[in-house]
C-alpha cells in the first residue's frame, strides 16, 4: 500500500508540486493584515503579532475559507479562518446537533474542531494546536494534494485512499453531532440564506423551485434508508494530502460528521466528468468494501443517488455565495456547472425533477 504513495510522491517531487502552492510575490506582512484578521490571528496564535517575528503567506484555498502558512521561530503552522459561508454550514450542524435547550454559544468553541481533533488523535489528519469559532491552527505538513486523475491512473494510490476512507467511516460518531445526516442541515441553511438575500440564479430558476426540489429529493433519499457513518463531508481529491514520507492525510474537516457514505465516495470521482469511468468507480468501491461485492453493488446504487444530491449541494453553495454578494465570473461558472451536472445526473438516474 505504501509503495503506491511512494511512487506518487516521487513524481510529485520531480515536478516540484506541493499541496500549499505559495505565491511569494503576495507575501502578507503584519501591517497589511486587516484589523479584524489580525485580531483573529493573535487569538489563535496566543501572541501579539507586534512582538512575535512571524512570516505570513497566503495559501491557495477554495471558495470557503482563508488559509495562511505562518512561519515563526517555533516552526510552521497552517491557520484557517472560517468565512461567513463556511460558518453558515457549520453553525447549522451546531444548531442541529444541540437542538435541545443548551447554551449553544457557550459550547460553540467546543463543537467546532471536534472532527479535526478526533482524526488528529488517530493520526489521520494534521495535529491541532488551537481552535476558536473563527478558525483553527494545524500543524503544517509538506506534501501534495491528490487529483481525480490520480485515483484513475494509480491503482495502488486508489487502494490506499479506499482503505483510509473505510477506516474513517468505521469510526464512532462523536456524541456532539447526533446521528442525523448533516447534509440536510447544510442545505436548509443555504436555502434560508437564499430566501433572505436574493441570489443570482440562472434564468427561469427561482428559490421556490430549488426548495421544492430539495424536499422532493430528500424524501427520495430518506426512503432509501442509507446507513449513516462518520464522514469527511467534503471528500474531494484535493482534500487528501500525501506527505513527503508517503503518508496519506485527510484535511479540511469542518464539514465532517454523520452523513451518507455515498456522498464521500462519489465526490472523489465526480469533479472531472471527462475523466470519470464506471470501471474506476467499481474497482474503487470493490477495494473500499474489501472485495465484498454485495456491499459494493449496494454502495454503487447509493453513490448514484448521492451524486444527484452532491450536485444540488454544489449548485446551492454557489448560489449562496451570490446571495452574500460574491458575483465573480468563477462563482457564476461553478453555479451553472453545478446546475448542469445536477440535471444531467437526474436524467441519467431518473430520480428527481429537472430544476436548473
Amino acid at each position: 500500500m505504501r509503495a503506491g504513495l511512494q511512487k506518487y510522491m516521487a513524481v510529485v517531487q520531480a515536478n516540484e508540486l506541493g499541496r500549499f502552492k505559495l505565491n511569494r510575490r503576495l507575501v502578507l506582512s503584519r501591517c497589511c493584515l486587516q484589523p479584524d484578521t489580525k485580531i483573529k490571528f493573535e487569538s489563535l496564535l496566543g501572541a501579539s503579532l507586534e512582538t512575535e517575528t512571524v512570516d505570513i503567506f497566503p495559501v491557495n484555498s477554495g471558495f470557503c475559507n482563508s488559509v495562511y502558512k505562518v512561519e515563526s521561530n517555533t516552526g510552521a503552522k497552517i491557520i484557517k479562518l472560517y468565512s461567513e459561508t463556511s460558518k453558515l454550514r457549520t453553525e447549522s450542524q451546531l444548531r442541529f446537533a444541540l437542538s435541545v435547550s443548551i447554551l449553544v454559544k457557550l459550547l460553540e468553541k467546543v463543537f467546532r474542531g471536534v472532527a479535526d481533533c478526533l482524526l488528529a488523535q488517530v493520526q489521520m489528519s494534521p495535529g491541532v494546536s488551537a481552535l476558536s469559532p473563527e478558525g483553527i491552527v494545524h500543524d503544517y505538513i509538506e506534501g501534495a494534494a491528490l487529483s481525480e486523475s490520480d485515483l484513475c491512473t494509480n491503482l495502488d494510490l486508489a487502494f490506499t485512499v479506499a482503505t483510509v476512507l473505510r477506516r474513517l467511516h468505521k469510526l464512532p460518531i462523536p456524541k456532539e453531532y447526533g446521528n442525523e445526516p448533516l447534509i440536510w442541515g447544510w442545505l436548509e441553511s443555504m436555502l434560508n440564506c437564499m430566501k433572505m438575500r436574493k441570489p443570482l440564479l440562472p434564468h427561469g430558476i427561482t428559490v421556490a423551485k430549488i426548495e421544492r426540489e430539495l424536499y422532493f429529493l430528500r424524501g427520495k433519499v430518506e426512503a432509501e434508508n442509507f446507513d449513516v457513518a462518520f464522514c469527511h463531508g467534503d471528500c474531494k481529491p484535493s482534500n487528501l494530502l500525501v506527505d513527503l514520507e508517503s503518508r496519506l492525510w485527510l484535511i479540511d474537516l469542518e464539514l465532517a460528521g454523520p452523513n451518507y457514505r455515498g456522498l464521500d465516495l462519489i465526490k472523489l470521482f465526480r469533479t472531472q466528468s471527462n475523466r470519470f469511468s464506471e470501471g474506476d468507480l467499481k474497482m474503487f468501491l470493490s477495494n473500499y468494501c474489501a472485495k465484498d461485492e454485495f456491499l459494493a453493488v449496494k454502495l454503487e446504487h447509493e453513490c448514484r443517488i448521492c451524486e444527484i444530491l452532491s450536485w444540488l449541494e454544489a449548485a446551492m453553495f454557489f448560489a449562496t455565495l451570490t446571495s452574500n454578494g460574491e458575483y465573480s465570473d468563477e462563482t457564476l461558472a461553478y453555479l451553472n456547472s453545478g446546475g448542469f451536472h445536477f440535471n444531467k445526473a437526474n436524467v441519467l438516474y431518473g430520480v428527481s425533477n429537472d430544476v436548473f
